[in-house]
């Protein structure tokens, strides 16, 4: 990228960030972006710049409203106060209070290794963290999950000795944990990773998970308890009547996810909004299999996870928990209730499972084809060379 793209880029990016009800001023992102000197340039990108970022919360030095704001000072003005900020004619008061610092954990190098299941990310982050001094940060709904090890390939007791690895185990199996979490946690986790001069390395196959980060999704906090214990309990057909009722911003990856479905209709039917770029200084890295070789990977992996005891984690879940409990909806758990019933038989059981990760590896696919900025690799050495470029 040119350079005066990714300092336009660096601008769209924090101003994006800025919270409801915090201003910062031309000078500090022109700084943050790496050209201190550059606040003039930062109000003609404003003047020009996507108008779904909020650039009302952008001022002058010493909280003065910005002469250049393309609607006109008074506007700026009203909407500012919409959010509880308050002035003396075009200043803002308490000016100290109210001017966001801008976190490190929205501006920091950051390299993302993705793929699909089975595609051999976590072996490969590993070596790269070791190599390279760096931390993991896993992006999975499922590793966050205690008692859930073998069924979700859970980085082994040995790797985690050997490089600090962040969310996982961090949730009893029966609880409940939100993208917007997950976003969060991300981000704490970055300013530890950072602070112990460290490279973070964010690494998964759950696409909304990693989008969450990279795009600075925001969420409408509108979660109804009761709603959602009624919603549980429904058929995925009776959900996704309700959804198409509420005109809902449905995907295809969203339209068969009993969970997504869920979170759109307690906010209203409303979709996260996004970033309008993605966030900077960031290597995005894809593991790439061609199909035949991914579908042998996960066969063998999936007779590995029986070998190595599957089966008596999945009936522990059943025992304390029931089958209604998160964990037990995830792919490689949920299969087992036909067998434990007498249904199947256990060759079926791990054909099902292997046709469950297959099926699953397809959808992440079809979500990554989202993101042109990700760069597809297929060995260690091109990831390795990436990164130290990168780095540089």
């Amino acid at each position: 990228m040119n350079p005066s793209r990714h300092f336009r880029d660096t601008i769209y990016w924090l101003v994006w960030n800025v919270p409801e009800g915090k201003v910062v001023t031309y000078g500090q992102l022109a700084a943050v972006a790496g050209s201190p000197r550059a606040a003039r340039i930062v109000g003609s990108i404003a003047h020009y710049g996507p108008s779904e970022l909020p650039w009302h919360r952008v001022v002058k030095k010493n909280g003065e409203l910005a002469e250049g704001y393309p609607e006109g000072a008074e506007l700026q003005k009203h909407l500012l106060e919409q959010e509880g900020v308050d002035f003396s004619g075009s200043r803002i008061n308490a000016f100290d209070k109210i001017a966001w610092t801008i976190p490190e954990a929205i501006t920091v190098p950051i390299i993302v290794i993705l793929g699909q299941t089975a595609s051999g990310k976590s072996s490969i982050a590993t070596k790269l963290a070791v190599s390279h001094n760096g931390s993991i940060i896993c992006a999975d709904a499922w590793t966050l999950r205690k008692g859930m090890d073998i069924g979700t390939a859970k980085p082994s007791p040995n790797d985690q000795s050997v490089v600090q690895h962040y969310l996982i185990d961090v949730i009893e199996p029966d609880e409940r944990y939100s993208v917007a979490q997950f976003q969060q946690s991300v981000l704490t986790s970055i300013d530890d990773v950072v602070k112990k001069h460290k490279t973070p390395i964010l690494v998964g196959g759950n696409g909304l998970y990693i989008d969450s980060v990279l795009f600075g999704y925001r969420f409408r906090d509108n979660q109804d308890k009761t709603l959602n214990k009624k919603l549980q309990y429904m058929s995925l057909e009776q959900i996704q009547k309700i959804a198409k009722e509420m005109n809902s911003d449905i995907n295809n990856s969203e339209y068969n996810n009993k969970r997504r479905l869920i979170r759109l209709i307690e906010t209203g039917g409303t979709a996260p909004t996004r970033s309008p770029v993605m966030r900077p200084a960031s290597l995005v890295m894809g593991i790439w299999h061609e199909s035949d070789q991914l579908e042998k990977r996960i066969e063998e992996r999936t007779r590995q996870m029986f070998t190595d005891g599957l089966e008596a984690e999945v009936q522990s879940l059943v025992d304390r928990f029931g089958w209604n409990t998160e964990a037990l909806k995830g792919i490689g758990y949920r299969e087992f209730k036909e067998y434990f019933e007498g249904k199947i038989s256990k060759d079926e059981l791990i054909t099902k499972i292997i046709r469950s990760n297959i099926g699953y590896a397809k959808r992440q696919r079809t979500w990554f084809k989202r993101n042109k900025q990700i760069l597809w690799v297929r060995d260690e050495k091109e990831i390795i060379r990436l990164t130290e470029d990168f780095l540089k």
